[in-house]
C-alpha cells in the first residue's frame, strides 16, 4: 500500500499531536510501513531519528500559507497514493485529493470553548473545519467522548468515525527510582504537577492557581506547583494571575519540557493536578499514571474515560471541590499509594502498539475499499 503521512499542524513535535504523530511513525516502521512523508524544515525534529524513505518538503509554514498548502500544493502530491493520513485533522484538510483520506480529528475543543481562539480562527475552526472533515474518507479519534462530538457537531455517521485510544511508551514511561536533577529547572521536591500548555480559559490553570494558593495558606503546604508547557493564547492572564498571588513565589512555569525528562518529573512529584474544562483524551494523565503518580482530574470530556478507576475527579465547576479533593490526597497516605498502583494497572490498557495497529487497519480497509468502489 502506497501511503502518505503529513506532519503539518502537528506544533513540530511540541505537543500531544505531535507525540501522536511520532509514535505513529515509530510503530509503521515496526510494521514495515514506509510511507511518503510531507513536511516542512521545522517539522524534522519532531520526526527525530525516524529517517523516511521518501519524504517532500515545502516551507509554507505560516498558517495562513500553511492552510493554501492544503488546498494547491498537497492535492497535486497524491496522485500516486492509495490513500493520505492526515494526523492533526482537526486543524489541516485538504477540500480534495486525488486519493481517499483519513484523519485523526482530536478534539473540536472550539465549538465548546468559544473564548478558545479569535475571531478569524474560530470562523474556521467552526465553520470551515467541519464542511472538510465531512469530506474525508474515514476519520478516527481518541475518544468515544470526541466520537459522539464529531457525530453532533458536523453530521458525519457514526459508522464513518473510529476510535482508537492513545496509548504510552511503558518503556519509557515507569516510575523511576533514581531520577535526574531536577534543580537545574528551578524544581524542589515536594511538588505538585501541572503538564499542559499555558492556555486560558480552556487548560483552566487559573482554578488550580487559586486552590493551591488557599492550601498553602491554609495548611502551610511546604510544596511548590509546577506547570510545564509552552504559553499559548491567554497565558498573559495565568501569569498575571500567579504574580498576584501570596504563593506566588512558590509556582514556577518551565515553559516546553523536553520528553527525556518527562518521566523523572512525574516519577518525582507528589501528585499530576488537570484541572482542564475540554480534552479529546488527555495524554499527560495516562503518562503520569504510567509512572506511578497518583492523578487528579478534571471530570470533564473525555477524562473520566481516561482516568477510569486510576485517580481521583473532581468538579471544576464546583466551588471549592479541588481544594477539597487534594486536601484529602494529601492527608492519607495509603490514597496516595492506592492511587500509584491503581493508575500504572491503568495505564497499561494503553499501548502504541495497539494504537498504531488500529489506525493501519483504518487506512488499509479505506484504500481497499476506495479501490473496489472504483472498479464497479
Amino acid at each position: 500500500m502506497k501511503l502518505g503521512v503529513t506532519t503539518y499542524g502537528c506544533d513540530h513535535g511540541r505537543s500531544g499531536i505531535g507525540r501522536y504523530l511520532e509514535r505513529h511513525l515509530r510503530e509503521f516502521e515496526r510494521l514495515g510501513v514506509e510511507p511518503t512523508i510531507y513536511s516542512s524544515k521545522q517539522d524534522r525534529q519532531l520526526l527525530g531519528s525516524f529517517t523516511p524513505k521518501k519524504e517532500k518538503g515545502t516551507v509554507w509554514d505560516k498558517p495562513i500559507l500553511n492552510i493554501l498548502l492544503h488546498q494547491t500544493w498537497l492535492p497535486s502530491q497524491t496522485k500516486d497514493l492509495d490513500v493520505l493520513f492526515l494526523p492533526a485533522a482537526n486543524r489541516r484538510i485538504p477540500w480534495q485529493t486525488s486519493c481517499p483520506t483519513v484523519g485523526t480529528v482530536h478534539d473540536l475543543a472550539v465549538a465548546r470553548l468559544k473564548e478558545k481562539y479569535d475571531p478569524y480562527r474560530h470562523f474556521y475552526v467552526s465553520q470551515v473545519l467541519p464542511r472538510l472533515i465531512r469530506r474525508l474518507d474515514h476519520i478516527i479519534t481518541v475518544s468515544e467522548y470526541s466520537k459522539r462530538d464529531i457525530v453532533e457537531l458536523t453530521g458525519c455517521p457514526p459508522d464513518q468515525v473510529s476510535v482508537t485510544p492513545l496509548g504510552v511508551d511503558h518503556s519509557r514511561y515507569f516510575p523511576r527510582t533514581e531520577g535526574v536533577d531536577l534543580s537545574c529547572y528551578g524544581i524542589r521536591k515536594p511538588f505538585f504537577l501541572y503538564v499542559s500548555r499555558i492556555e486560558h480559559p480552556g487548560k483552566n490553570h487559573q482554578l488550580l492557581l487559586k486552590a493551591f494558593d488557599r492550601l498553602k495558606q491554609r495548611l502551610g503546604l511546604s510544596h511548590q506547583l509546577v506547570l510545564v508547557g509552552s504559553d499559548w493564547k491567554g497565558a498573559e492572564e495565568v501569569h498575571r494571575l500567579a504574580d498576584s498571588l501570596p504563593s506566588g513565589p512558590d509556582i514556577l512555569f518551565t515553559g516546553f519540557f523536553p520528553e527525556e525528562h518527562l518521566p523523572h518529573l512525574y516519577s518525582q512529584g507528589e501528585a499530576l493536578i488537570f484541572p482542564s474544562l475540554y480534552e479529546g483524551f488527555g495524554l499527560p494523565v495516562l503518562e503520569a499514571m504510567a509512572c506511578g503518580l497518583p492523578v487528579v482530574c478534571s471530570n470533564k470530556a473525555s477524562l473520566p474515560e481516561v482516568v477510569g478507576e486510576g485517580g481521583l475527579l473532581f468538579d471544576p465547576e464546583q466551588p471549592g471541590d479541588l481544594e477539597a479533593t487534594l486536601e484529602r490526597l494529601i492527608s492519607s497516605r495509603g490514597l496516595q499509594e492506592m492511587l500509584r498502583e491503581s493508575g500504572r494497572t491503568r495505564s497499561l490498557q494503553f499501548q502504541w502498539s495497539a494504537t498504531a495497529t488500529q489506525t493501519y487497519d483504518v487506512l488499509i480497509e479505506t484504500a481497499q475499499k476506495h479501490k473496489l468502489e472504483r472498479k464497479r
